[in-house]
């Protein structure tokens, strides 16, 4: 299987028109853990491609090497008479968001839409990902996919946030409104760091291991573990500082004078 490829992409050190899919894999399973994942989505999209089901389009894959957030995408195949496959396969790069209005309003706006969108995804308890959801699910198979669902929603949310601006110091006094306890504040965000690379650890476990392999329970149970820890840490997260979002905006839906009034005020 062919495909062309460069290095630019941020994928591998690789720079050519055409690359073996065993090379490419290869060059991928070199950046260590990170490629777990990686691997996995482009097989996903991959095997839907060529299988009598529905080709899976929506695989949001990160690269290891330039942390840029790319879709992938099957365009076409072509099976050759002597059973060669060749397939045509595109990563997009997701485009960051424009803004809009005032920046403070924009920002506060930004934290609370996508702190809702996490509470939906996970923490409420009708999630599909949520605790209960991995607890309950005995179908190994499910259970996996449902991992990789979970590793690439909070990749995404992550990557939204950035690309809104939100992971900057500006942005967290204006969603605090600048009266939190600095150390409180710190120990929030440290925890959720940590307790982040745990699950993405553990979750990376889950994707690259077989469901016949006699270590998968194994793995579930610290997959368990690493996502009730994480899942506490961002829901003290997002409760804790979307209520003070929330506050700050309210302040900022004051009427609004007109250019004449303020004129004829001064």
């Amino acid at each position: 299987m062919k495909g062309r490829h460069s290095s630019s992409s941020g994928y591998t050190d690789v720079d050519s028109e055409s690359i073996l899919w065993r090379e490419f894999k290869e060059a991928l399973e070199k950046q260590g853990s990170t490629a777990s994942p990686v691997i996995y989505a482009i097989d996903r999209a991959l095997v839907t491609a060529v299988s009598n089901t529905p080709t899976d389009n929506d695989q949001i894959i990160k690269a290891p090497r330039d942390n840029n957030l790319y879709r992938v995408i099957v365009t076409e195949q072509m099976t050759f008479y002597n059973g060669r496959l060749n397939v045509h396969m595109w990563f997009i790069r997701f485009l960051n968001r424009d803004w809009y209005g005032a920046k403070d309003t924009t920002t506060l706006l930004s934290f609370v839409l996508v702190a809702a969108k996490y509470r939906f995804l996970f923490l409420e308890q009708e999630s599909e990902l949520s605790l209960d959801a991995f607890r309950s699910e005995k179908d190994a198979k499910i259970f996996q996919a449902k991992v990789h669902r979970m590793l690439r929603e909070t990749i995404l949310i992550e990557e939204e946030s950035r690309a809104l601006g939100l992971d900057t110091s500006e942005a967290l006094v204006l969603i605090t409104g600048g009266n939190a306890e600095l150390a409180k504040v710190g120990a929030d965000l440290k925890a959720y760091q940590e307790t982040r690379g745990a699950m993405r650890t553990a979750a990376t476990k889950i994707v690259a291991v077989g469901v016949d392999d006699p270590a998968f329970p194994s793995i579930r149970d610290e997959w368990i573990n690493a996502l009730q820890a994480f899942l506490e840490s961002s829901g003290n997260i997002n409760s804790t500082y979307t209520t003070t979002a929330l506050a700050n905006l309210i302040r900022h839906f004051q009427p609004i004078s007109s250019g004449a009034e303020q004129v004829s005020k001064g």
